[in-house]
């Protein structure tokens, strides 16, 4: 093993396609298209298909998780083949911590939370009831006695009441956001219109329950909070602003981009397709920091051929709760409750060495010197070149289509001018 791999993704742009046929559910539509791979000890392997599997093939400790994403990559050739496993466990929110604030309890301007006085309590039991209420920002424990919460950004604490002590939330953490598109939502108002940055307006949505949506004014600080959901979002295409709909916690990126927006994913025999709006790098979210397991394995599905190299990612992603369930309902319903996964197999005596991923274009290998006079053919790294440029002429076949389209909806843009 040279203890270490390349991986280089090209963005995944225009429709990916999702198909269940019976046994996985699988991103189809990748292979040769010049999405790039990866390369591993001087063989470069080429990405032909992601597939999903409920639960993880590999246990860690005995123990499996929820998930296990295969990132299927072939040779040249198409005779060996490289799986990249990435195990996923279900997103649990952390504990909200509280700081300490102070002797004294909270008077106005904060106001209690409904049914905010809570008799008879510890420490540990009213900051576990303030971490469960969304409103509840501090809370005041008169200790054994009374717990009270508020809600409100500010706590002016009098100092007379020494047998209370005051503690203040910590601030969440943020929710992901997806780009929709150019333009902002069109038939419906914005709650609040702020002047804010990029990041203060991501925050505010992220904090309020019921924004789902936000649309900032490109090179502005201009922001608008929408209620309504990005389904009832009519985007009114204007290049002068960016919408973006609020995800749920702990939600996996690279999930989001390669499952598309609908609920329902395509279910026993059936397929389906969904636009990117915009280029993504999704790929790379499930390798980037990680070390892997490496080892020669077979298939997890028929023929099971022994020609894979498998490398089995250490260190488990999530994803949100959401997620989880929409894959496995999919897979589920096609395999009759039974699952998609193959239960762990012996290792049979076969060596296990840790590598890393390193994200790039492998070197090119170092050329012995050649004897004085002795023509020696000088490699130009062709086949990183030859990579790189399926990638390019990829980018540059969907620019066409887009100038083709522009052009066949204005044809006056393709007239020559008059001389």
């Amino acid at each position: 093993s040279s203890g270490s791999f390349y991986y280089d993704y090209a963005l995944l742009e225009g429709k990916l396609g999702l198909q269940n046929n019976g046994h996985s559910l699988s991103v189809v539509g990748l292979a040769g298209e010049g999405f790039g791979g990866v390369m591993y000890n001087g063989e470069k392997f080429l990405i032909h298909a992601v597939n999903f599997h409920m639960q993880s093939e590999h246990t860690f400790r005995g123990s499996a998780y929820p998930m296990e994403v295969h990132i299927v990559h072939k040779n040249a050739d198409g005779g060996a083949g490289l799986v990249i496993a990435i195990p996923v466990a279900i997103y649990q929110e952390p504990p909200r911590p509280f700081y300490y604030v102070g002797a004294g309890k909270c008077g106005r301007p904060a106001r209690r939370v409904r049914a905010g006085r809570w008799a008879s309590q510890s420490l540990d039991r009213c900051a576990d009831r303030c971490s469960k209420e969304w409103d509840c920002q501090f809370f005041s424990l008169r200790e054994g006695d009374l717990c009270i919460r508020y809600r409100g950004r500010r706590c002016n604490k009098r100092h007379g009441n020494a047998n209370f002590t005051t503690y203040k939330k910590a601030p969440t953490t943020l929710h992901p956001f997806q780009v929709i598109g150019e333009g902002r939502c069109k038939g419906v108002r914005p709650y609040r219109r702020q002047r804010k940055g990029f990041h203060a307006c991501q925050r505010a949505c992220s904090k309020e329950r019921r924004c789902k949506v936000f649309s900032q004014e490109i090179g502005n600080r201009r922001c608008l909070l929408f209620k309504q959901a990005p389904g009832q979002c009519n985007l009114q295409p204007r290049s002068t602003f960016k919408s973006y709909e609020k995800r749920p916690m702990g939600e996996h990126e690279g999930l989001m981009w390669l499952l598309g927006p609908e609920e329902n994913l395509p279910r026993k025999g059936s397929s389906s397709a969904h636009e990117l709006p915009v280029p993504k790098d999704v790929l790379s979210k499930f390798i980037s920091g990680g070390t892997f397991f490496e080892y020669e394995g077979s298939l997890t599905v028929p023929p099971c051929s022994e020609a894979v190299t498998w490398l089995v990612r250490r260190e488990p992603q999530a994803m949100s709760k959401p997620q989880h369930d929409r894959i496995f309902a999919s897979i589920m319903e096609a395999t009759s409750d039974r699952g998609n996964w193959r239960a762990a197999m012996p290792l049979m005596g076969r060596p296990i060495s840790i590598v890393s991923a390193v994200q790039g274009l492998a070197p090119a290998p170092a050329m012995a010197p050649a004897a004085p006079g002795v023509p020696v053919e000088v490699g130009l790294e062709a086949g990183n070149l030859a990579w790189r440029a399926l990638a390019w002429a990829k980018q540059a076949k969907a620019m066409a289509n887009q100038v083709t389209g522009v052009t066949d909806e204005h044809p006056q843009l393709g007239e020559s001018p008059l001389l």
